[in-house]
C-alpha cells in the first residue's frame, strides 16, 4: 500500500513539474520576443530570473522524469538538449516521443520557430 502512495506522489509531483515548467518555458520564450525593447531595464532583469528558473526546471525535469520516461539515464543537463539528440541521432519510440514534443509542445513557442 505504502509503494501505490510513492508512485502516486511520483505521478502527481511529475505532472506539476512538467506544466510548472512549460509555463517557465513559456515565459522564458515570451522574454526572448521582447529582448530588444527592454534593454536596460527592470524587465530585463526579471528576463534574467526566469531565464535561470527556466534551466534549473529543465534540469530537473530532465533528471527526475523523463530519466523514467525514456528509460535512460541522462547525458545531457538539459531536457531540450536531450530531446534534440534523440530527434537527431534516436531510433524507434524516442525518436518519435522527441520530434512529438518538439512540434507540439516547444517550437510553436521558440522565437526561432525550432526550439530542438
Amino acid at each position: 500500500m505504502i509503494a501505490l502512495y510513492l508512485i502516486a506522489g511520483y505521478v502527481v509531483f511529475s505532472v506539476l513539474l512538467w506544466a510548472a515548467t512549460w509555463v517557465v518555458y513559456l515565459a522564458d520564450c515570451a522574454t526572448h520576443w521582447a529582448d530588444e525593447r527592454t534593454k536596460g531595464t527592470t524587465s530585463e532583469k526579471l528576463a534574467r530570473y526566469i531565464n535561470k528558473m527556466a534551466i534549473v526546471m529543465s534540469t530537473l525535469l530532465n533528471v527526475l522524469v523523463f530519466t523514467v520516461i525514456l528509460l535512460e539515464l541522462p547525458k545531457e543537463s538539459l531536457l531540450s538538449t536531450r530531446l534534440s539528440r534523440h530527434k537527431r541521432q534516436g531510433k524507434g519510440w524516442r525518436q518519435k516521443l522527441a520530434t512529438y514534443l518538439g512540434r507540439i509542445w516547444l517550437d510553436p513557442f521558440d522565437p526561432s520557430g525550432e526550439h530542438i
